[in-house]
């Protein structure tokens, strides 16, 4: 008996924020091995009743019985929430409306959607339940038209997590767009040494190289970039890029049609390719693209 007692108690304390904030919604998955403790202690209970009350022991078990079904149902009604990711995190809102994960895990499906305004609003609710959410303000601070609050979400970022590489990156982009190239490439060394594969960080860091005449070390991180992902079509674009820029006109084409078997709707390799091909005097194979 004590030993599922034991089941039934200690699997739950670490998931409980008794002891420790561990930060996540207590939910169905924190008591899957409580549960196994539960059924045997009930179950248990039961034969005991059985033996010597039995009247209790017949209404216990068609208890149980209604309790299931209901369980059932209720089982039933939310599934319909794990349907897809918008209704699990619309449902999240509904039943935990002052979660902080709650709103932020929104602001993202809502920014992968792409209503800013949207995932704006639950940004900046995530951050007042939860002011030192990271990656609230590194998310909140790539959507804000703002260059000045921007940069102060990704600053906060930092403050919070040092090791954040996509507040580096995105601190870094923002300094590069304002000409404040040294510091923007100390911005992306740092990322690429917290994340060894963050492959946009290399490619960033490779065209600042490559404004700053470095050419080797340029080509030398977009080939690492290449290395690491095979299948990423924005690589082999902004490769292809920076071979045109090099005179190579003829190669970066290549890449661009490299870039357009792995993603034939990539825009930015179709307009490249075209632009590369007319400087070669190709006009009609540029207009077939």
């Amino acid at each position: 008996m004590l030993l599922y007692l034991c089941v039934l108690v200690l699997p739950f304390l670490p998931a409980s924020n008794v002891f420790v904030t561990v930060g996540f919604v207590v939910a169905e998955r924190v008591l899957y091995i409580p549960s196994i403790g539960f059924c045997v202690l009930v179950t248990s209970g039961l034969k005991k009743l059985r033996k010597h009350h039995n009247r209790i022991y017949w209404a216990c078990k068609s208890f149980i019985v209604i309790l299931i079904f209901l369980f059932i149902a209720r089982t039933a009604i939310r599934n319909q929430d794990w349907k897809n990711r918008e209704s699990l995190f619309t449902s999240g809102l509904t039943s935990v409306p002052h979660n902080a994960k709650v709103h932020y895990n929104f602001a993202n499906l809502q920014k992968d959607l792409g209503n800013v305004d949207t995932a704006v609003e639950h940004y900046r609710m995530a951050l007042s339940l939860w002011p030192n959410h990271a990656s609230a303000h590194n998310n909140l601070g790539t959507l804000l038209t703002d260059v000045k609050e921007a940069e102060n979400h990704f600053k906060q970022a930092l403050l919070i997590n040092s090791h954040h590489p996509r507040a580096l990156f995105n601190l870094a982009s923002l300094y590069s767009k304002q000409g404040r190239i040294q510091v923007a490439q100390e911005l992306l060394q740092r990322a690429v040494e917290l994340d060894k594969e963050f492959i946009e960080a290399y490619s960033s860091l490779a065209n600042i190289h490559a404004e700053r005449g470095r050419l080797e070390d340029a080509e030398t991180l977009h080939l690492k970039a290449l290395s690491m992902d095979p299948n990423n079509a924005d690589s082999y674009n902004n490769y292809g890029t920076f071979l045109q820029k090099s005179g190579r006109a003829e190669e970066a084409v290549q890449q661009y049609r490299q870039a357009m078997r792995l993603q034939p709707n990539h825009t930015v390799a179709i307009v490249n390719a075209a632009r590369s091909l007319r400087s070669l005097k190709n006009n009609r194979e540029a207009e077939q693209l």
